[in-house]
């Protein structure tokens, strides 16, 4: 696949595969899962995907808020496309989330909450979408 992906327990990622994912804050990449098992494939960097959608488990928040401890709670799902970056991101605009200060995923620029994408492209904490 790629020198940056690092399967799980031997499983795959194929193009085109349903999967859902977050930052892993213990291992500082992202998680990548499959929707279909629920199981982590792997783990990379960075990560491509099309038909994308942003999801925020409220409670999740709300126990991170409670607690002072980051959980899992969030993620992008989507179809996975490569490891990128993709070849032209001129339109692209940056995304993030910040349990602390927002309920959803937000464009950078905007502040706008997001709820889908044409694609995005997962690296650092965030990333890109169109």
């Amino acid at each position: 696949m790629t020198k940056s992906f690092q399967p799980f327990k031997g499983r795959t990622l194929e193009k085109g595969q349903h999967i859902e994912v977050y930052f892993n804050l213990h291992k500082g990449i992202f998680s990548i899962r499959d929707m279909r098992t629920g199981f982590v494939v792997g783990h990379a960097p960075r990560v491509w995907m099309y038909h994308c959608s942003f999801k925020v488990s409220e409670a999740g928040r709300q126990r991170v808020l409670e607690s002072g401890r980051k959980n899992v709670h969030a993620f992008v799902r989507g179809y996975f496309e490569g490891f990128g970056p993709p070849d032209n991101i001129g339109g692209w605009n940056p995304f993030t989330y910040i349990p602390y200060s927002m309920k959803h995923f937000q464009d950078v620029l905007d502040r706008c909450d997001l709820i889908a994408a044409q694609q995005v492209y997962c690296f650092g904490k965030g990333g890109m979408y169109k």
